[in-house]
């Protein structure tokens, strides 16, 4: 297994990107994501392109056989605290590894390269949102509950 950041990548090879990742997730787990969010491909892509471009995101892969096989995304935040008194926070999103390849620590791999790359950029704190059958993996990768609130609702 060879673990590798993706860090100048430019548009053209991350929309190529977001189409590769869309196929895995759709032909391994049967859930597409335009169909359910129409041109969420556009938008996920569009929402990453600028920070894509100054440095502040990057995609992490993990190659075996010169396929990738799992991936994720880390991103400087764009935050007031980081504004303001230089503290920057991270986030990691997108995390998935194909089913032929889990329980490998392909996706622990990803996780810790994305934090070390963010604390790199001046990130002591990474933040991410798990969903319920993912939070006691990153439990176990050393995050942590905070408290936060949300107000309205989002349909799923």
């Amino acid at each position: 297994m060879k673990t590798s950041v993706v860090a100048s990548i430019d548009t053209f090879a991350f929309r190529a990107a977001v189409e590769h990742r869309h196929a895995l997730v759709a032909e391994a787990e049967g859930i597409d994501w335009d169909e359910r969010y129409p041109g969420w491909r556009g938008k996920y892509a569009s929402f990453y392109e600028e920070p894509f471009k100054f440095g502040a995101a990057t995609l992490i892969a993990c190659e075996e056989r010169s396929a990738y096989v799992g991936s994720c995304i880390a991103s400087v935040q764009h935050e007031f605290r980081s504004f303001t008194i230089g503290m920057g926070i991270g986030s990691v999103n997108g995390l998935y590894v194909l089913p032929d390849f889990r329980d490998r620590q392909i996706g622990s791999a990803l996780v810790t390269a994305a934090v070390d790359w963010l604390n790199a950029r001046g990130c002591p704190v990474v933040r991410l949102h798990p969903s319920e059958n993912s939070a006691q993996f990153y439990r176990r990768l050393g995050f942590r509950p905070i408290q936060e609130l949300e107000y309205g609702s989002v349909q799923r």
